[in-house]
């Protein structure tokens, strides 16, 4: 999984860039196509390398993987919160921690912690955290975005319009895919 490789260390700024944008093409297919994933994190993205290449990691694809939380959305259906604890925690949407039903920017919020978590190799969230800690964790990077978050400025307002607090805030997967910090892909 991609999680793996980036621990590593070993892949640059741009692959890591393009790797994101394939995660966010998939997720446009998924949403282009009514079904949520529900499970959007680095450890369901998978990597593989092309036929040219199998084994360089600069050529390599990426795409997500384990739908076993993905819900088909429209023609009366909603992805309610039926199914116990959906995305994990690190990745779980306020509207998700407050059992509220979870739609198209629940993913916009948990992809946003991916690419995060692509971006700078740590969670945003710190695993087990409880929501109102998480909450309140969030609220102080906004006042200070740049302590935690280095120089990638392009992807970190990315980043901030994806974890906006308020679900009907949170840019689509369209504008996700033409925001700035995807040009150089």
């Amino acid at each position: 999984d991609v999680k793996a490789i980036l621990r590593s260390n070993t892949v640059s700024t741009r692959t890591r860039l393009r790797w994101m944008w394939e995660i966010c093409r998939g997720v446009q297919e998924l949403h282009r196509n009514s079904i949520i994933h529900g499970d959007i994190k680095a450890s369901n993205v998978l990597v593989y390398g092309t036929e040219e290449a199998p084994n360089d990691l600069e050529k390599a694809k990426c795409q997500l993987s384990d739908f076993s939380l993905a819900c088909m959305v429209g023609n009366g259906n909603t992805c309610g919160y039926v199914r116990g604890q959906l995305y994990t925690s690190t990745h779980r949407a306020p509207e998700v921690w407050e059992g509220r039903e979870w739609d198209y920017p629940s993913d916009i919020w948990a992809l946003g912690c991916t690419i995060y978590e692509m971006a700078f190799g740590t969670y945003i969230f710190e695993p087990n955290e409880n929501y109102v800690i998480m909450k309140k964790g969030f609220i102080s990077y906004h006042k200070n975005p740049m302590s935690k978050l280095g120089k990638m400025v392009p992807i970190v307002s990315l980043i901030f319009e994806m974890l906006m607090l308020n679900p009907a805030h949170r840019p689509t997967i369209d504008d996700i895919l033409a925001h700035h910090a995807f040009d150089c892909v």
